[in-house]
């Protein structure tokens, strides 16, 4: 467990500002998607705003399978975080 604490620091003190945008981008997708998903259920729209929802959350779901992917490239000395 705390080998993969220290992974994680480690991952995220090396993001690029590329990543940290595309982290930033990905929890504003979530956000924007989950607002119309919830108005639009309150409010009983028509289907076009629940596919526009839909729509943002899977592409927020994409930037965390790319951030992911980009994450789990960088090699990691585990014992340098912990210094």
């Amino acid at each position: 467990m705390l080998q993969n604490r220290a992974r994680f620091r480690s991952l995220f003190r090396s993001l690029t500002l590329r990543d940290r945008v595309m982290l930033i981008n990905m929890f504003l997708y979530f956000l924007v998607g989950g607002t119309l998903l919830y108005r639009a259920f309150f409010r009983h729209a028509a289907w076009p705003a629940y596919l526009i929802a839909v729509l943002f959350i899977l592409a927020g779901s994409y930037r965390f399978y790319s951030l992911y992917k980009a994450l789990m490239r960088i090699p990691v000395d585990p014992e340098a975080s912990l210094k």
